[in-house]
């Protein structure tokens, strides 16, 4: 299975740093999507890529309480999710990635969600088998076999 992947990145000026990202990005594995939140900056809301990965400029509403960073991420995130992927790389507007970056975190994403599934169904056998012996079930040997073999 392949892993989609988004690389969010929240920018405020800094467009040089952004561009110089890009760059780094565009140098290895690619993101299916780059998402960059606008913090109160018109000139980056209209900012397009010239090469892969196309970035997605999401613009962060003007908060008069200042640039919230925790807002911009949270927008970006969703933002990607509902785009689809199934992971989310934050970085700063400041970080260059090496040629691998992105390619690791979809190497680690499904090999991880595969050992909580299976993290969980122990969890739950185990309650079952639990629950079985306390209430004298006649599946209790049957549920705990299932618990010992997840």
């Amino acid at each position: 299975m392949t892993s989609t992947t988004a690389v969010v990145t929240i920018a405020h000026g800094r467009h040089r740093h952004l561009r110089r990202q890009h760059a780094s990005l565009a140098s290895g594995t690619l993101p299916d999507h780059y998402v960059v939140v606008a913090m109160d900056d018109r000139a980056l809301e209209s900012w397009t890529t010239p090469a892969e990965p196309r970035a997605r400029v999401v613009r962060a509403p003007k908060d008069p309480r200042g640039l919230p960073l925790a807002a911009a991420r949270n927008l970006g995130f969703r933002t990607a999710l509902e785009l689809g992927v199934d992971v989310l790389v934050g970085l700063d507007v400041d970080c260059m990635v090496g040629s691998a970056t992105v390619g690791a975190y979809q190497a680690v994403a499904h090999p991880l969600a595969d050992a909580y599934v299976s993290l969980e169904l122990a969890r739950s056998l185990a309650w079952w088998a639990a629950w079985t012996v306390q209430h004298d079930d006649p599946l209790g040997p049957v549920a705990a076999a299932s618990a010992k073999a997840a």
